[in-house]
């Protein structure tokens, strides 16, 4: 699903009046995956103009498809959510900033370096299982979904064990936002101004005293005679917190949910674990932690019979 905020209040002539309830920014829209409405508009509206929102939905492949692969007309720079200004971070860039920023941030990303996570990720995953195989049960999400990505994040960051904790609540409270409500807000804001404080902590430390971790990384990096400055740090650790946290999370959560509703696959899974890769391929794909994403139109175009405004 991509979104592109646009102020023209028309319909696109397709839409009928059997169109379940859309709501693209509300969070109960998502609960039960929204799927009987993402069939709707795929049928129906593949570009759906959403009123309650102010924005344009767009639901099939080849639309979404087209919106990402024109980033002229179709801008990232004005905000990745319909309802934010755009952040200091990644994600909220264009063009040549865009480039240089992901050199930036991929230099803690090398093969080596991924490589080299690979035992310790291991360790972790052992460490939790047994954990919860002595004990013959496990609140799933809990005990593993949770705790797991954090700790490889966290250790990727430089993150001290201790802390792990406390940024995990911030992560969810972070999110909380997206509810959309003042206290919901109140919340993120109070989560955020802990983390900003925190982020400050590691890059002054690692500024005199590098060690190998991804906070070093981000405050020594140099692409293209760019360095990134503090409050850009602190937003691309933020958006590597909370999207190597909570997607995963989701994901796992939310996958192992959809095997114990089909018996038959799970049954499946457990006899034969060469189906695992296949089967997390399948979890990212019908669980899908990211539900949508914001682009911004700097003029009107024409998709798939429908024109959005500019």
């Amino acid at each position: 699903m991509g979104f592109d905020v646009g102020p023209d209040p028309r319909l696109p002539s397709n839409v009928d009046s059997f169109a379940p309830p859309i709501d693209f920014l509300a969070g109960a829209f998502y609960l039960d995956g929204a799927r009987a409405a993402y069939r709707w508009l795929r049928d129906n509206a593949p570009v759906y103009y959403d009123e309650n929102s102010r924005l344009w939905g767009v639901a099939n492949y080849a639309g979404v498809l087209a919106v990402e692969r024109d980033a002229a007309t179709f801008s990232n720079a004005r905000g990745s959510r319909p309802d934010t200004g755009p952040l200091p971070w990644m994600i909220d860039l264009d063009g040549v900033a865009h480039a240089t920023r992901r050199k930036l941030v991929s230099a803690g990303f090398t093969p080596r370096r991924v490589r080299d996570t690979l035992p310790r990720l291991r360790a972790i995953c052992d460490e939790l299982i047994d954990a919860v195989a002595e004990r013959g049960e496990c609140d799933f999400v809990a005990d593993l979904a949770s705790p797991l990505p954090m700790a490889v994040i966290g250790d990727m960051l430089g993150v001290a064990t201790a802390d792990r904790a406390k940024l995990l609540a911030w992560s969810k409270q972070m999110l909380v936002s997206l509810g959309g409500t003042p206290d919901d807000y109140a919340i993120a804001a109070e989560a955020f101004g802990a983390y900003v404080e925190y982020a400050r902590g590691m890059i002054a430390d690692r500024r005199t005293n590098p060690v190998d971790d991804l906070f070093s990384v981000l405050v020594h990096a140099e692409a293209d005679g760019v360095r990134l400055r503090d409050d850009e740090i602190v937003f691309e650790s933020l958006l590597l917190l909370i999207g190597g946290d909570e997607t995963t999370r989701q994901v796992s959560a939310g996958g192992l949910e959809q095997l114990l509703l089909d018996p038959k696959q799970l049954s499946a899974v457990r006899k034969d674990p060469a189906l695992v890769p296949s089967a997390v391929e399948e979890m990212l794909r019908w669980v899908s932690p990211i539900k949508n994403m914001a682009r911004t139109t700097t003029a009107a175009v024409a998709l798939q019979g429908t024109t959005i405004p500019a």
